[in-house]
């Protein structure tokens, strides 16, 4: 009987400490999530991505935990998921796929008054952003991620439309 407790002792004591850090690293990825969306690395959209990824998660190891134990299977399979979150979040934020910040609309404002750009000029740039962000929508629409196939469509559009941008503002 002794040695059946100490055994489940052990393995209490070993199982603790990976739980502590699995809150943890949720807690951690969260806190990136919601820092991102207040510096403007992502969108709003990309932000309930990431949390539904998180919730599915949080799922996982709700049904692991249902029986009672959580098996080598389960733990590596929540394990590759946290990780494709991180994974995930880390892509997201340096996609650029933002929407025109506050900055940004402000330099192009002071363009127009300027006479670098015209009002015409920064409607057009407004609205190829906007057109970028109902792309990634649409990319979204059917399993909430991104291909890198369209990721790489994305990227396109970006840069083209950083050079429209660069040309509207050389030009005099």
């Amino acid at each position: 009987m002794s040695k059946k407790l100490l055994v489940l002792c052990l393995c209490l004591g070993l199982a603790a400490p990976s739980m502590v850090f699995a809150k943890k690293r949720a807690k951690k990825q969260s806190q990136r999530i919601k820092q991102s969306v207040k510096s403007g690395q992502l969108t709003k959209e990309e932000a309930v991505g990431l949390r539904e990824d998180g919730k599915a998660i949080r799922e996982e190891v709700k049904s692991a935990k249902a029986d009672g134990t959580v098996d080598q299977a389960e733990r590596a399979k929540i394990k590759e998921m946290r990780q494709e979150r991180s994974k995930k979040i880390y892509q997201e934020k340096h996609d650029e796929e933002r929407m025109l910040s506050k900055d940004k609309r402000k330099k192009m404002k002071q363009a127009v008054r300027s006479g670098k750009m015209t009002s015409e000029q920064a409607k057009e740039i407004e609205s190829e952003s906007m057109k970028i962000r109902e792309q990634r929508k649409s990319f979204m629409k059917n399993d909430n991620k991104i291909d890198e196939q369209e990721r790489e469509q994305l990227k396109k559009m970006r840069e083209a439309l950083r050079a429209k941008t660069k040309s509207y503002m050389k030009e005099e």
